[in-house]
């Protein structure tokens, strides 16, 4: 495995297929579709080079696991149109002004679906700071305990 592969979000077979796809006045369910098939190509790709998440160790308990997957968030699929210039910096912030005027509690079964992965997203709640940071610990550290 090449360095620094355990870590990576966007392959150059992503970055492609996210050229080729995404086109200016793109709607946001069809946005929402493209980063459907990215995570999954993204999966398929991790699957299919035997790429591991990186080994973490909780710095409360001392129980040591593999970090949660990467995914393909929009916010992460809007950001790379901008890093890759694939699209203007102009194109980006609307875009991104866009996705931000959309309810959360209308995109709730679809965040459901793609993140409610068991123990590892556990994991990455506590590595991201999301919720209160005892009850994040906790969770990380309960999700770690064997036999799960």
């Amino acid at each position: 495995m090449p360095s620094g592969d355990a870590q990576r979000t966007w392959f150059p077979e992503m970055t492609v297929r996210l050229r080729s796809e995404w086109h200016e006045g793109m709607s946001i369910p069809a946005l929402i579709g493209l980063r459907d098939e990215l995570d999954e190509t993204l999966h398929r790709i991790r699957a299919g080079r035997n790429i591991q998440t990186p080994i973490i160790t909780c710095r409360r308990c001392g129980m040591t696991g593999h970090a949660a997957e990467p995914r393909v968030s929009v916010r992460a699929l809007i950001l790379a149109l901008a890093r890759f210039e694939i699209a203007s910096k102009d194109q980006t912030r609307a875009l991104q002004k866009a996705w931000a005027q959309i309810p959360q509690a209308a995109l709730a079964g679809h965040r459901r679906k793609n993140l409610g992965r068991g123990p590892a997203w556990l994991l990455a709640l506590k590595i991201a700071g999301k919720g209160s940071r005892q009850n994040s610990r906790k969770r990380a550290c309960e999700a770690m305990q064997p036999g799960d």
